[in-house]
């Protein structure tokens, strides 16, 4: 019986090393004199002991975990019969949970204490990411709150707190319905059906009602919360106020939709204050053209004649400016990019403003290389920039002061220089140089300046070619220096074109008499073309609305038609239709002249049949020279 017992005995001994021997948890047993007695592997892994220490005492283990703490808490359990539990930290930034029991004999006797070290590290961290979350959560300044299908309230953070204005404690007593917009149940129903098919709004806007009655316009992101089937069993919702931003971006677009009407109207009106413009200008250039064609040369004739011509030349170009400035800014200039040559450039924005410069007694010369300097651009456009530079050094030199043009080549750059021995620019001014409007201070005597919008356009129409322009001056009184800067084209890539100058510089064949319709409301202007006309031999006849031209067009059967577009009634666009559906005008030459300008003005004019769209005051020359050209095939 006793061999049995025994047997039993050493069976529940072998039971338990096996236990002990198999667990991860490091497990040490000490005696009633805290010498070590057992322990697991994974004890001996975390300090270090081997088995030779058994019987040792724990404190001769050197070791973080074998300290003072652990002998004063395994006395106080043996003491005390009660458990004890501590974390401890390792070295290494572990942490473990340290359990302390008594350990009991068979018979009931304590026989020492058994000590258990979890490793709990990662619980820990789970712990403090949750404590962090739940922080974020709760103290979020956007709106986050839970509830389930019946759409009772089940979670509700500080931020929906002052989102909506009810406490956490009203919150979970009521139902999300209260939140809703009027009208909006349908919107709830929806998101609660849709969630339940698994297809789930994640963020949209929305509206929201606050306890004190105000609607809220609200970005709202939602997420399913499942149960452990996996099954949704209720919303969570993160919702973020945006009325203050939805009012700003109102505000905004209603601004937006002001600016765009206001600069619509500016448009409408600049066209039209060019249109009135234009039409006193018309007669009045064309009354300098039949003083310039007649016999008499009295002195003070002519001197009158030129003062009036150089006001025209000065008044289209004012008119012209502010339209191209207004362009520019609306994306509307086309350029029209050909090789052309620096020489014929600047030749025709001297011959534009030769007569200013000529009255002023001012001396001008120029400064090129022998060899051609080609670059590529709208020759027009080009012209309008150089002339407006020498125009500017004129406007702003003495009489009898000097104005010096050069060119040059400075790599894969074209060079330009304009300087004048004029007022100079004060060094504050010169960054402003190309600002719109900007203007240096004026005395009485320089009442010659513009708009301030001339080296605007200069600066825009250099920067639609690829260049640059800049301004330098040594101060009031020191002249000034504008430099202009294009790009360069090589000469033998340029050669395979014709120049623009060359394009430009269209010759005509001497006119044949015509018959010629002139059509426009403004008497001056049909009588002073009609007289212009004459001169050259050309049978004119002149009517002043649509109607009689048409039937004019009739019986006079005319080469050529110059048809105003603002007419009364019928406008010039109608006309010019039913002018093409008589038999003998389908080759007639058919101009437009208007003080209309706008790019959509010039694809109506096209449409309604116009071989040309000049605008006015239209230089009578350019009249003859299309006259004696005829219509193009």
């Amino acid at each position: 019986e006793l061999e049995e017992k025994l047997g039993q005995l050493n069976t529940a001994n072998n039971d338990i090393l096996n236990l002990l021997v198999g667990t991860n948890i490091a497990t040490l047993f000490l005696d009633r004199d805290f010498r070590i007695k057992r322990f697991t592997p994974a004890l001996s892994r975390l300090f270090k002991v081997i088995s030779t220490d058994v019987d040792r005492p724990i404190a001769d283990i050197a070791n973080h975990f074998a300290d003072g703490d652990l002998l004063h808490c395994a006395g106080v359990v043996l003491d005390q019969l009660t458990p004890h539990e501590r974390e401890i930290e390792s070295d290494d930034g572990l942490v473990y949970l340290r359990r302390i029991l008594p350990y009991r004999t068979g018979d009931n006797r304590i026989e020492g204490v058994v000590v258990t070290f979890t490793d709990v590290t990662e619980v820990q961290r789970a712990a403090a990411r949750t404590r962090r979350l739940v922080a974020i959560v709760t103290d979020s300044n956007d709106a986050i709150t839970a509830f389930d299908f019946d759409g009772r309230i089940l979670a509700w953070n500080h931020g929906a707190e002052r989102t909506y204005g009810y406490r956490e404690a009203e919150a979970l007593a009521m139902n999300f319905a209260v939140l809703l917009a009027p009208g909006g149940r349908p919107e709830f129903d929806d998101i609660v059906r849709r969630i339940r098919n698994n297809e789930v709004p994640r963020s949209y806007d929305t509206k929201r009602l606050t306890k004190d009655g105000r609607l809220l316009d609200i970005w709202a992101t939602l997420s399913v919360l499942r149960g452990a089937d996996g099954i949704p069993t209720a919303v969570a919702t993160t919702e973020r106020d945006n009325t203050e931003r939805r009012g700003i971006e109102r505000s905004l677009r209603s601004r937006a939709n002001q600016l765009v009407e206001d600069s619509h109207r500016k448009d409408e009106f600049l066209a039209m204050l060019a249109h009135e413009l234009r039409n006193p200008l018309a007669p009045i250039r064309n009354a300098v053209e039949t003083l310039r064609r007649s016999v008499s040369e009295e002195p003070t004739l002519t001197v009158a004649r030129d003062i009036i011509d150089r006001q025209v030349i000065h008044l289209s170009r004012l008119i012209d400016d502010l339209l191209d400035a207004a362009r520019i800014t609306q994306g509307h200039i086309v350029l029209r990019r050909k090789p052309m040559v620096l020489r014929a450039l600047i030749e025709r924005a001297i011959e534009m403003n030769r007569p200013f410069i000529d009255m002023k007694q001012q001396r001008l010369s120029v400064d090129l290389p022998a060899q051609p300097i080609w670059l590529t651009g709208d020759f027009t456009r080009l012209t309008q920039v150089v002339g407006n530079l020498l125009n500017n050094a004129a406007k702003y030199t003495d009489e009898g002061g000097d104005i010096h043009i050069s060119g040059e080549v400075d790599g894969a750059e074209v060079v330009l220089r304009v300087r004048d021995t004029g007022i100079g620019i004060a060094a504050e001014l010169l960054p402003k140089m190309f600002d719109l409007f900007t203007q240096g201070e004026r005395a009485l005597a320089r009442s010659e300046g513009g708009l301030g919008i001339g080296l605007t356009l200069v600066r825009q129409l250099v920067e639609l070619h690829g260049g640059s322009v800049t301004a330098s001056s040594g101060g009031p009184g020191q002249g000034s220096t504008f430099e202009l800067r294009l790009p360069l084209v090589e000469a033998e890539a340029a050669a395979k074109e014709t120049t623009a100058a060359a394009d430009e510089a269209v010759t005509f064949a001497p006119a044949r008499p015509r018959r010629v319709l002139l059509v426009d409301d403004n008497i001056d202007t049909v009588e002073s073309m009609a007289a212009i006309l004459d001169m050259e031999g050309h049978d004119v006849r002149t009517a002043t609305n649509g109607r009689t031209a048409i039937d004019l067009a009739e019986s006079f059967r005319p080469h050529a038609v110059m048809l105003d577009i603002g007419l009364p009634v019928m406008d010039g666009y109608e006309v010019a239709k039913r002018l093409r559906t008589i038999p003998h005008m389908e080759k007639a030459l058919l101009l437009a002249v208007t003080g209309y300008d706008k790019p959509e003005d010039r694809r109506l004019s096209r449409e309604a049949g116009f071989d040309h769209h000049l605008v006015k005051p239209v230089d009578p020359a350019a009249i003859l020279a299309l006259l004696a050209a005829g219509r193009e095939s």
